[in-house]
């Protein structure tokens, strides 16, 4: 029998579900191979948990496969969601409480936003623009197949370097191990048209993927740091920022050489590719917003296409054949909008003109519900409405 810590006790554990996203049933993820629905685990809990325990010290736990989630790119193609078992996720997020806990283990970098305790996207985008700020050309890049290009072997080294718990490491070496469900046919044929080989990389979708992936690349990032490039490193993004051609050029070479001894790459620099020179007065989108130079400095504003998007979004919500198709009423509509403006709102937080965006992601929202209203009692009585009559209908502010 197996000595399990305190991280993997049943009060531990219980802590953990109360904490994740599969504790309520209108934020749980989805089932993975065995159907198992969290609200379906959750009403034998105790019993689950304890269950678990048992297999985790006697040494016969073991992972499930994973239930394959294909997810269409706008751009083509797909982004392979991996699914684990509402058991099995709830034991990785146990594991990484532990990790999170644990003084030896240090998956972080001075360089790596993402997937890092105390660290944020917005953090990253704020500390983007103050780079380029100091340093105005741009270097950005993405790991070709971050992932699922992983070796297994360097994580598991790695894991048992710094995993003082024998049983934790073990188990973490298992996970990494987990395999797509043998599905055949379609699934198969997407799988492999993603480059997904058994055997290789982080499945997307469990819970310690993201953690242990950044455990891999911490060596390149103190690289980096080290060498005296300013740069961030968000999942799979690289942005390297500098005083010239010269040094973004010399970073691309260096971040190549140091990629290839993990069996990762970049693409290559060429004219339309995905990695690219921004000179100083380009405007360079990085994590969803763009940094604009403004005379002598540098601002975050939302990238021109993103009005576009939401514009597009609302008019299919607030549309006729929408609202009857999701069963809309005028209420729920405008509960639905203002749900939409208050999320995009808040993914734009971080922007220099931040009240700005608010403004127009308000005046689109009016724009259409004007444009139903029009379309279901006609333009004329629309017309006849005053300020209070509007804002009953959502269509203004109450005055005052």
């Amino acid at each position: 029998m197996k000595r399990l810590p305190s991280s993997l006790s049943a009060e531990a554990i219980r802590a953990v579900w109360k904490l994740s996203r599969d504790s309520s049933p209108s934020t749980a993820g989805a089932p993975g191979v065995d159907g198992t629905t969290a609200p379906v685990f959750a009403s034998r809990l105790s019993e689950h948990i304890e269950g678990m325990r048992e297999d985790v010290r006697t040494g016969t736990f073991r992972f499930s496969k994973l239930r394959m989630a294909p997810i269409a790119k706008p751009s083509g193609g797909y982004r392979i969601i991996a699914v684990p078992t509402v058991r099995d996720r709830l034991l990785q997020r146990a594991l990484l409480s532990h990790l999170e806990a644990a003084p030896r283990f240090d998956a972080t970098s001075p360089i790596s936003y993402g997937f890092t305790k105390g660290k944020s996207l917005s953090g990253a985008q704020r500390h983007a623009a103050g780079l380029r700020n100091a340093h105005p050309w741009v270097l950005q890049a993405d790991i070709v197949k971050f992932f699922d290009r992983i070796r297994r072997q360097d994580a598991k080294i790695l894991i048992r370097k710094q995993v003082g718990w024998r049983v934790v490491a073990e188990l973490l070496c298992n996970a990494v191990d987990c395999e797509l469900e043998d599905g055949g046919g379609r699934g198969a044929d997407i799988a492999q048209a993603n480059g997904i080989q058994k055997g290789l990389g982080l499945r997307q979708g469990m819970p310690v993927s993201p953690l242990l992936s950044n455990l891999v690349l911490k060596r390149f990032d103190d690289a980096i740091a080290k060498s005296g490039f300013a740069a961030i490193r968000y999942a799979d993004d690289i942005a390297i920022f500098g005083d010239s051609k010269r040094d973004c050029l010399d970073a691309l070479k260096f971040i190549q050489g140091s990629l290839a001894k993990l069996n990762l790459n970049i693409p290559e620099l060429i004219d339309g590719g995905k990695t690219i020179l921004s000179e100083p007065s380009n405007v360079v989108e990085f994590l969803g917003v763009e940094i604009r130079r403004f005379g002598e400095s540098y601002k975050l504003c939302a990238p021109a296409t993103k009005l576009d998007v939401i514009n597009a979004e609302m008019a299919k919500l607030a549309s006729v054949e929408g609202c009857i198709a999701g069963r809309r009423n005028i209420g729920h509509l405008v509960r639905a909008l203002d749900a939409f403006v208050i999320g995009h709102r808040a993914s734009m937080a971080v922007l220099d003109h931040a009240e700005e965006f608010t403004l127009r992601l308000e005046a689109l929202k009016q724009k259409h519900l004007k444009a139903l209203l029009i379309n279901l009692i006609g333009k004329r009585a629309v017309q006849f409405l005053d300020d209070d009559r509007l804002s009953i209908l959502g269509l203004k502010p109450f005055k005052g």
